[in-house]
């Protein structure tokens, strides 16, 4: 996808949000790249980075934390599974073994009939201890967003992390550490901490993504499922006027079962539309009364075949119309993350209008040679093979120290597996397509590709070279190793 992104992008046009002026030292531009591109990995971009390093190891203990603070979800999850329920007696002793057999009784019921989980219960103390160490975890990843917000990023008067999320996990992590001592004193037979993990959830940002989606499709849902709603209270109305006063029987039964008053032909046209019970809820008064059989197929061709399928096609096509819309809007901000990282190895700022990442330190001839500071105005197209004749600027290019710079910056993260200078080599080589030493913005996306997955060095040849030479050194080996290598020599 990245090889076709500037095509998408108007030849690399940016508009919008630019960097401001990269700092000189080339490390620290490194580093603001390497931040910049994760950000638009993460779909999480702003106008302005801070360039000191302590700001860069402030978000590299944060990312970490914010591992722990995943983790430690996951393990309040698992305690929810495993703790003991709340209405089962609890003795004085909080880390005694349980034994739920004997703690988790109901009066009057046999013990047989009470239904637990069957899993082994973790001690009500062990428990409280758990959930108020993964409090000291998440507290300690809201310190270190306070910190990476208030003192490197608050400067700059740009909002990098969202205060008011961090203010409400607070309010949570009080609510759970009250409820934890007042269960620890008092033993109440419920608890509060159910909040608090389901808060925590809520602000995950997978599901405020789904949160979205939902809020972006509810409305056209509700739409169409209102005409299924009132198509299924007309005919509860029909059916009622018709069978409300009927006295027959059928196998013992009233015939007007379940259509006798207002309230119990709505449940059963309901469940009747929505569900394959139909068959029995339609039966008796089809069974009495054969021509009673138009009015029920009406309802059926009208309720399941036409308004449920497209109550149904409605959903999909709004949820699948709104995953488009986000997966072009989050490609744009990729692209325009990683033109800006571009920008910034370069040392050159993308001005409102300009060819955004098309821009940079000098032009390439067609020798491969580096000349001029790239800001002139002279034509120029983004990229080799893109279409780009309405840009303006010259065609410039990154250094391969550039890009080593920061690709070791970008694996020195803690979400990304370090990535050595021989393995930077490596990609910079591969996308380096004229083997010129410099790279435009449009091999700077497809070395930035390579760069996400998890690289490591390996032979080209197997041992077997070494091992038995003669066997490798043999014709028909060698014509096996030609076949698969072919003339492009594409393990090179």
């Amino acid at each position: 996808a990245h090889d076709h992104v500037c095509e998408h992008a108007s030849a690399c046009t940016l508009v919008e949000r630019s960097m401001e002026t990269p700092p000189a030292d080339p490390a620290a531009r490194a580093r603001i790249a390497a931040w910049q591109f994760e950000d638009a990995v993460g779909d999480r971009m702003v106008k302005e980075y801070p360039s000191d390093s302590a700001a860069r190891e402030a978000y590299c203990s944060l990312v970490r934390a914010e591992k722990l603070y995943n983790r430690g979800l996951i393990v309040l999850i698992a305690l929810s599974a495993t703790e003991l329920p709340h209405w089962c007696a609890i003795g004085p002793d909080l880390f005694a073994a349980v034994r739920p057999q004997e703690q988790c009784t109901i009066p009057g019921v046999g013990q047989e009939q009470v239904l637990l989980s069957n899993v082994p219960y973790m001690p009500p103390g062990w428990g409280i201890l758990v959930e108020l160490l993964v409090m000291l975890v998440i507290l300690r990843k809201v310190y270190l967003e306070w910190r990476l917000q208030t003192k490197h990023f608050a400067p700059l008067n740009i909002q990098y992390v969202n205060l008011r999320f961090s203010k409400v996990v607070l309010v949570l992590v009080l609510l759970e550490v009250i409820d934890c001592v007042a269960f620890a004193l008092y033993r109440p037979p419920f608890r509060l901490a159910f909040l608090s993990k389901t808060g925590y959830l809520f602000l995950l940002p997978g599901v405020q993504g789904m949160l979205a989606c939902f809020s972006a499709v509810i409305m056209e849902f509700i739409s169409i499922a209102a005409f299924l709603v009132g198509t299924i209270v007309f005919f509860a109305w029909i059916s009622l006027l018709t069978f409300q006063d009927d006295t027959d029987l059928y196998r013992g039964k009233p015939v007007n079962k379940g259509l006798d008053t207002f309230s119990n032909a709505i449940d059963t046209m309901f469940v009747s539309g929505t569900t394959d019970s139909f068959l029995q809820r339609f039966l008796p008064t089809y069974t009495v009364y054969r021509s009673s059989g138009f009015l029920w197929l009406a309802f059926l061709v009208v309720v399941h075949v036409l308004l449920l399928s497209l109550v149904l096609d409605t959903l999909v096509s709004a949820y699948t119309t709104f995953s488009e819309h986000q997966e072009h809007h989050a490609f744009q901000e990729k692209l325009h993350g990683v033109s800006i990282a571009f920008n910034t190895l370069l040392g050159h700022r993308a001005p409102h209008g300009d060819n955004g990442g098309c821009g940079g330190h000098g032009e390439k001839d067609g020798q491969g040679h580096e000349h001029g500071e790239g800001h002139g105005h002279s034509e120029g197209h983004c990229g080799h093979g893109m279409d780009a004749e309405d840009s303006e600027g010259p065609l410039l290019f990154l250094s391969k120290d550039a890009f080593v710079s920061f690709s070791r910056e970008y694996g020195h993260m803690p979400r990304n597996s370090a990535i050595t200078d021989s393995m930077a080599c490596d990609v910079f080589d591969v996308a380096d397509r004229e083997q010129a030493n410099a790279i435009s913005l449009k091999e700077f996306l497809s070395a930035c590709r390579l760069l996400q997955y998890n690289l490591f060095n390996t032979r080209k040849y197997s041992p077997l070279q070494q091992l038995c030479p003669a066997l490798w050194c043999s014709d028909g080996f060698q014509w096996f190793k030609e076949q698969v290598d072919g003339e492009a020599k594409r393990f090179d």
